[in-house]
């Protein structure tokens, strides 16, 4: 069996320090365009369906040409989902390609990246198959 990966070269700048909202109670970290600000009202009800809110979790907006070194990010956080709208794996630097709604494992971490969340909030297609990926997610 063949494997093959798609390599993306990591950006020698980021922001150093960078520190996510929330208290990380509930170790989700939701990244998201910076375009989808606005949007996350229809989020934090989305979300509210999985017993999660944007207070006992971590959320952080990154521009829509811009980098975030995850793995730092979630180092000593004990993170275990991360929930990514409107962003690219190799935004997150992560070094592979993926389909939107398929839940990743990443060094024991779960990933799953969406579509952004203006395009989920109007869309029923996307808002269907991000449900079945929280309640898969979060066994609701």
């Amino acid at each position: 069996m063949a494997f093959t990966y798609d390599f993306y070269s990591v950006k020698e700048w980021f922001d150093e320090n960078f520190e996510p909202n929330g208290s990380n109670q509930s170790q989700v970290l939701f990244v998201y365009a910076s375009d989808d600000k606005d949007h996350l009202g229809f989020l934090s009800k989305v979300i509210s369906a999985v017993n999660l809110d944007m207070e006992r979790s971590l959320s952080c907006a990154i521009d829509n040409d811009g980098y975030m070194k995850i793995p730092s990010t979630w180092e000593g956080r004990n993170i275990s989902v991360i929930l990514a709208f409107g962003l690219l794996p190799k935004q997150l630097c992560h070094n592979y390609s993926c389909n939107a709604y398929e839940v990743q494992q990443y060094n024991g971490v779960k990933v799953l990246y969406a579509e952004g969340l203006s395009h989920i909030k109007d869309s029923k297609e996307s808002k269907k198959k991000l449900w079945i990926c929280l309640k898969e997610l979060f066994g609701v």
